[in-house]
């Protein structure tokens, strides 16, 4: 069995530990693993978005719609466990989802901007999801809290096992 310490893993590394550890909520997570995840989720996304314009015809919308729930799964415990290394409960992201649920229903037409006929409730509702975005991503920027906290170790000092390698050089 080959063990090796966190620090020794590569953004890909950091990005297939986000990827198998998509259903746990506990724990924590490096700003490694989270920024290393969305960056190749960044990558992927804008690989297959082009596949999808180039070759998907009249379907391309509904194929690139696609990705966004095939990311949404592991990224959402992600933002659990990156909480909870800086110390912070889940429960900060809750402002986030109520501004996401409120921009789907407008988005949607069941909530239409006539419906209040207050132009102030809509800017009010912008800036304060521009606010909460920036604060969540302050907190995702924020370093970890040191040593153990009540989510469980600094996964900064955790060992992990090593993939087996591919291939292995045989002498004759």
């Amino acid at each position: 069995m080959n063990i090796r310490h966190t620090a020794e893993y590569n953004l890909w590394d950091h990005y297939l530990l986000a990827l198998t550890s998509w259903g746990g909520f506990g724990g924590r997570a490096t700003r490694n693993e989270f920024f290393g995840y969305h960056l190749f989720s960044l990558l992927f996304y804008l690989a297959w978005h082009t596949l999808c314009r180039l070759f998907g015809g009249i379907h391309a919308d509904i194929l690139t719609g696609l990705y966004l729930p095939v990311f949404l799964l592991p990224a959402i415990p992600l933002y659990f466990r990156r909480l909870h290394d800086t110390g912070r409960s889940g429960w900060h992201l809750l402002p986030a989802w109520l501004l996401l649920g409120f921009a789907i229903l407008f988005k949607a037409g069941i909530c239409t901007p006539y419906d209040a006929c207050i132009p102030a409730v809509y800017i009010l509702s912008f800036l304060s999801a521009v606010a909460c975005l920036a604060l969540l991503f302050i907190l995702f920027l924020s370093p970890s809290a040191p040593g153990k906290n009540i989510y469980g170790p600094n996964p900064w000092r955790v060992f992990h096992q090593r993939r087996p390698e591919r291939m292995q050089i045989v002498e004759i």
